[in-house]
């Protein structure tokens, strides 16, 4: 089998796949200067007494403006666009620069836990202090690390090696609760999704800037969750995005709550959900599935920052009244041979009913959550108006 040919297997398959050195080491520097000089502006530097630190948010998004000197080099590389086609079958994919009204890209810089202060996937307090022991302490380690046995999702491995306990984790460094489908630039979480697909909901594309190995806050992939998200869309006929995130969000804490999620390093057999973590090198690029399931993690490498682009492939191909996005109509008949073979991929619990239970619990936590932060408002702005007066009336007194 062709490398080409292995890498659309893996992307249908699995739901992602890998291109090594598909982004030039010159383009690659250029990118990833601009992106520092970016956060440089932002007061983020190379000196770690700068980083996010604490009960901070580790991720840093940069967007860059329209008027990004590297933008054209990057829209137009020919090995890009030559593996956008190669790998998913389908032609003629336009890429986009950022505009005023779009952000097609986004760098999210993943900064390293340090002393980790994550909150746990329950309602938070109102100071979220506390450290939960699946939270590995981070010690100095920045080597590659051995392929890891399969373990429980938001369970801590008996290894000592730091960088085998990374977590699937939210951008409000909640563990466990950061999962979510794509939902594409200029695509609205109200607008319907369908078996046929949108233009704007074309393969994810990961530009890979800082080599990023197990650990160090790679995304972190569902395998064949594109399977069971197809499946979903095509019972119900069209659903919200909102919606669709919303239940698959959901399905994805009931198999963790019922230790049927496991993180993988390999081609492990597990009983169970696979997760998979991505490393990749400096210019490599990264296709996911526009229907694949997939969270950030926490970065657990002591003193390194991961940094990667952000973007979607738009499909530009001729449309007609019978149109279907190709990707979808090629994992539409991947779905139909699955179903004739039987059971034995884990993904297939994701297609289990049971989701929507989970859907109303973390709606409930939500709001009890909305209204503990409510209530800290209430009491700082209380604090804040006694004080004053307080101070006004020694103020008075002073005057008699």
């Amino acid at each position: 089998m062709s490398t080409t040919a292995a890498a659309s297997d893996e992307f249908y398959s699995r739901g992602y796949t890998i291109i090594p050195n598909c982004v030039p080491p010159s383009l690659s520097s250029t990118m990833l200067r601009s992106i520092s000089s970016s956060l440089s502006s932002m007061s983020y530097t190379s000196s770690p007494s700068t980083w996010p630190c604490d009960n901070q948010n580790r991720v840093v998004e940069v967007v860059p403006t329209s008027d990004c000197p590297w933008w054209e080099d990057f829209i137009n590389l020919p090995s890009l666009h030559s593996a956008l086609s190669e790998v998913t079958g389908a032609t003629l994919h336009s890429l986009h620069r950022n505009t005023s009204e779009t952000r097609h890209w986004y760098f999210p810089v993943n900064y390293p836990e340090g002393v980790p202060s994550v909150v746990p996937s329950v309602v938070p307090s109102v100071v979220p202090s506390v450290v939960p022991s699946v939270v590995p302490s981070v010690v100095p380690q920045i080597n590659p690390v051995p392929p890891s046995p399969p373990r429980p999702v938001l369970h801590t491995s008996a290894s000592s090696t730091p960088l085998l306990h990374w977590q699937p984790i939210n951008r409000r460094r909640y563990l466990g609760r950061g999962w979510h489908i794509d939902i594409g630039p200029g695509f609205l979480n109200t607008d319907l999704r369908t078996i046929k697909g949108s233009p704007l909901q074309g393969p994810i594309i990961l530009i890979i800037l800082t080599d990023c190995s197990i650990g160090e806050g790679g995304t972190c992939v569902v395998e064949g969750s594109h399977f069971a998200v197809y499946d979903y869309i095509q019972r119900e006929g069209s659903i919200t995005h909102e919606r669709l995130n919303s239940i698959f969000k959901s399905r994805m804490r009931r198999v963790i709550n019922e230790g049927d999620a496991f993180l993988v390093d390999g081609d492990e057999g597990v009983e169970g959900v696979k997760i998979s973590q991505v490393k990749a090198k400096m210019g490599d690029v990264v296709l996911l599935h526009p229907l694949v399931v997939h969270s950030g993690t926490t970065n657990c490498a002591d003193g390194k920052v991961r940094i990667i682009g952000n973007g979607v492939g738009t499909i530009v191909e001729h449309f007609s009244p019978g149109w279907q996005d190709p990707v979808l109509a090629k994992t539409g008949k991947l779905m139909s041979q699955m179903k004739e073979g039987g059971d034995g991929e884990g993904w297939r619990m994701l297609m289990e009913e049971g989701g929507e239970d989970f859907l109303e619990k973390e709606l409930e936590e939500q709001r009890k959550a909305k209204e503990i932060e409510k209530e800290r408002i209430r009491v700082v702005r209380e604090e804040r108006r006694i004080k004053k007066e307080e101070k006004e009336r020694r103020k008075n007194e002073r005057k008699l």
